[in-house]
């Protein structure tokens, strides 16, 4: 049986299955990464939000939905199964965007810390992802 599933009006999925069960796994798994309707924080529509994946130079793959306009993010992790699924955290919820510095240094009085080697830096250099 041939199933699709449409994610955005511009992107759709299609897959070929052997049963209901099957049919029902796809549309579960496809749901779980791309069927968040809102933004957690602002409350603004599907139509507003992006997906996002970043790679930095050691080979770490990073995954989420993020919200154009509060710019809050959606994280997802990656299974340790082969072939590796996405499944989304939801024990972090929607986190507010990384503005630089770490945990520790967190409040709005502490100086800012140098960027580290594996964030963007902001020379306009081209960054492979």
């Amino acid at each position: 049986m041939k199933i699709r599933y449409n994610a955005t009006q511009a992107a759709s999925f299609e897959a070929e299955v052997p049963g209901v069960m099957d049919a029902f796994r796809f549309i579960s798994y496809c749901d779980d990464v791309f069927g968040i309707p809102e933004c957690g924080q602002c409350h603004a529509p599907k139509d507003e939000l992006r997906l996002v994946h970043r790679r930095t130079k050691e080979g770490y793959d990073y995954h989420s939905v993020e919200c154009k306009k509060c710019h809050y993010s959606f994280k997802f992790g990656v299974t340790q199964t082969n072939p590796p699924r996405l499944f989304p955290r939801t024990k972090d919820g929607w986190v507010e965007p990384y503005r630089g510095g770490n945990a520790k240094d967190a409040s709005d009085n502490a100086p800012q810390q140098q960027q580290s080697q594996s964030a963007p830096s902001d020379s306009g250099e081209q960054i492979p992802w």
